[in-house]
């Protein structure tokens, strides 16, 4: 690679690197503002932005301090939890190390970059993407892998076009200009710089800065020291100068202008314009420490003043490029020097200080070449090891094929011994299955049996005890009516005889006072017998229904001193007659129990009905009693014959000192045998 290609090379390929900076020489450090404006930063993304220009504007020298920064930055950008924030640090820090030389670091944080985002679709990652993409390029291009260079390029240009990223075209477009320049293929190389001076120029704003370097660039391909027949030189000079009159006078771009313009009037024998050209432009190239511009400049304007004799002018420029070629350790320059030291000293009649300068030459030339030879073979070394470990890994997978086959065909084996195995398995647990289903079936059908029959049995039992319970209603009614109609009117008879007698009487009969007492008998035999007859049979239930038939006997009640409150609620749907005497006579036996047993101070009633359901309540707070001792005498079993009766629930709550609850409930209309008898399952 010539001198042109190398200076193009640190000059261009490196700010492609950079995720937002356009190019690789960098203002002045002004870092204070910068570390003022990050204490008072409050989120994480701007104190991400400062941190990255901070370690940006670190001088080359101090890569301790700029380390320390990226690690800070490093550090935020994983504590957002934002993958595509630390990919991008990530890029940051290894386009860093690419431009101080640390080609393997750089790779290896490219290649996470790479990683992060090759399965990620959205537009930001496709970009960081692309980016990594171009590094790598960079890296092989420093490593001089020019072939893997130049194809990564060309590969992301169709990447780059379809995310529109125009910057990034145009900075690609321009390092493989230089590619194809460097191998001599000129017509390529100004295609593509070319193509990158237009989309810098369809940027908004119109990267001027940019435009300018790509027709420097173009001027120097075109120009050749032996001949000015190329005039493309001078235009692309002028339109360089056209967009750098956007920029600052003092602009770092402009040193490359002046360098440029400085050689073209050095060739054309313009030697005072030369020197005008070349000492703006090393002005700026020093402002700047543009190590290679400046030593451009330093040579060839140590070249104008060797043509004109000016030798007192000649050697301090030439020890300035000696001293910044050496501490920068850019050898291709210290060479120049020294030669050019040796020229002019052989000029000069010192023939000592020729011989040590071109000494120093050929010992630096001769350590030059042995660096070069040594990294040849070092190239060439890690060439064999690279074919080595190709071999071992075609051994390996020749060896992995070998190993695949045999899984492939033991798997095969396998399925093989599988495919029979598993239908015959899964016969027998279809057999075992039906097997065991049957019998669950058999031992289902007789349990559905035993409970049909056990349920026929229970609806037999109560369908005589309900005839039972029909008949005895019938009786107890027909009796009350007998008694009623009957001996209640002959007690009545008796009574209006008695009455008669007594007032035919004379006042003063002895026996008058006596048949008094006898008809008050009678009305008491009256009383008692309606009485008897109202129990047997209330009429009130029969006239009125179960709700005010059971008003009424709480009141009786209440008003002979027994403390019986009666609350309805939402008695809306009558039941059936018979239903409605059951839960009467219910009513009636556990009203009865608190009164005879309970000793209580005070007794509630509450009849209920909720959607399809009947609800009877009766609660004392008497002294209650022990449900499992006490709680089955003969009228708390015919209570439960009775809600049983109704298809019912008859619950007892109670025990000794604490009072007691009755609940039955039951539906309001009876269900039929058959819908109460399930089918087998």
């Amino acid at each position: 690679m010539n001198n042109f290609g190398i200076h193009c090379w640190l000059a261009v390929v490196s700010t492609v690197c950079f995720f937002g900076i356009g190019t690789v020489i960098a203002a002045p450090p002004q870092t204070d503002s910068l570390t003022q404006e990050f204490k008072k930063a409050t989120t994480d993304s701007a104190k991400i932005a400062l941190l990255t220009e901070m370690a940006r504007r670190v001088p080359h020298n101090d890569s301790a301090k700029a380390l320390t920064l990226w690690k800070q930055v490093l550090d935020l950008a994983a504590k957002s939890r934002d993958p595509l924030s630390e990919a991008k640090t990530y890029l940051n820090i290894g386009s860093w190390h690419y431009d101080h030389y640390r080609t393997d670091e750089a790779d290896r944080y490219n290649r996470i970059v790479r990683e992060m985002t090759e399965q990620d679709t959205s537009r930001n990652a496709r970009v960081l993407f692309a980016k990594s993409q171009i590094n790598a390029a960079n890296i092989a291009w420093q490593r001089n892998r020019i072939d893997d260079a130049l194809s990564g390029y060309l590969d992301v240009l169709p990447l780059l076009n379809q995310l529109a990223d125009t910057e990034s075209l145009a900075l690609v477009n321009t390092n493989i200009g230089i590619l194809f320049n460097n191998q001599q293929q000129h017509e390529k190389s100004a295609h593509y710089l070319l193509a990158a001076a237009e989309q810098y120029k369809q940027s908004a704003p119109v990267r001027h800065g940019d435009v300018a370097d790509i027709y420097i660039i173009l001027a120097r391909l075109g120009f050749r020291a032996d001949t000015l027949s190329n005039a493309r030189t001078a235009t692309y000079l002028d339109s360089a100068r056209h967009h750098l009159l956007h920029l600052d006078a003092t602009h770092h771009i402009w040193a490359n202008y002046y360098h440029m313009k400085g050689r073209y009037q050095l060739a054309a024998g313009e030697l005072a314009a030369a020197e005008h050209s070349f000492g703006q432009g090393l002005l700026i190239a020093r402002r700047y420490n543009d190590t290679y511009t400046s030593c451009d400049i330093l040579l060839h304007l140590s070249e104008l003043y060797e043509r004109r004799g000016e030798f007192a002018k000649t050697r301090p420029l030439l020890d300035e490029l000696l001293q910044i070629s050496h501490s920068n350790q850019v050898g291709s320059y210290q060479l120049k020097a020294l030669r050019a030291l040796s020229r002019m000293e052989h000029r000069l009649k010192q023939p000592d200080r020729a011989y040590r300068y071109l000494a120093q030459y050929i010992d630096l030339a001769d350590s030059l070449r042995y660096a070069e030879n040594t990294q040849i073979l070092h190239e060439m070394e890690e060439k064999y090891k690279l074919a080595e470990a190709e071999n071992t890994l075609l051994t390996l997978q020749r060896e992995n094929e070998q190993k695949d086959f045999a899984i492939e065909r033991n798997r095969w084996y396998i399925g093989l011994l599988l495919g029979i195995s598993i239908p015959l398995l899964a016969t027998c647990i279809l057999i075992f299955l039906l097997y065991r289903n049957k019998r669950k079936l058999l031992v289902q059908q007789q349990r559905m049996h035993t409970l049909d029959v056990e349920r026929m049995e229970q609806a037999h039992r109560n369908s005589l005890l309900s005839t039972l319970l029909e008949g005895q209603e019938k009786e107890r009614e027909r009796l009350a009516r007998d008694l009623h109609d009957g001996l209640g009117g002959i007690l009545s008879s008796i009574k209006m005889d008695l009455s008669r007698i007594a007032h035919a009487l004379p006042e003063d009969v002895a026996q008058r006072p006596m048949l008094a007492s006898v008809a008050s008998n009678v009305d008491g035999a009256v009383e008692e017998l309606r009485g008897v007859a109202h129990s047997m049979m209330p009429s009130m239930l029969v006239n009125y229904g179960l709700v005010e038939a059971l008003r009424e006997f709480c009141d009786k009640l209440k008003s002979s001193g027994v403390p019986v409150y009666y609350q309805v609620v939402h008695y809306r749907q009558p039941v059936t007659r018979s239903r409605e005497m059951a839960l009467y006579r219910i009513a009636q036996e556990l009203i009865n129990n608190c009164v005879k047993h309970a000793e209580a101070t005070e007794i509630l009633v509450q009849l209920q009905q909720s959607d399809a359901t009947v609800t009877l309540v009766v609660e004392d707070d008497g002294r209650g009693f022990d449900t499992e001792r006490s709680g089955k005498g003969a009228g708390l079993r015919n209570v439960r014959m009775r809600a049983d009766l109704l298809e019912g629930t008859f619950d007892i709550r109670s025990d000794n000192g604490v009072g007691t609850t009755f609940t039955v409930e039951c539906p309001i209309s009876a269900t039929p045998v058959s819908a109460r008898i399930p089918s087998p399952v």
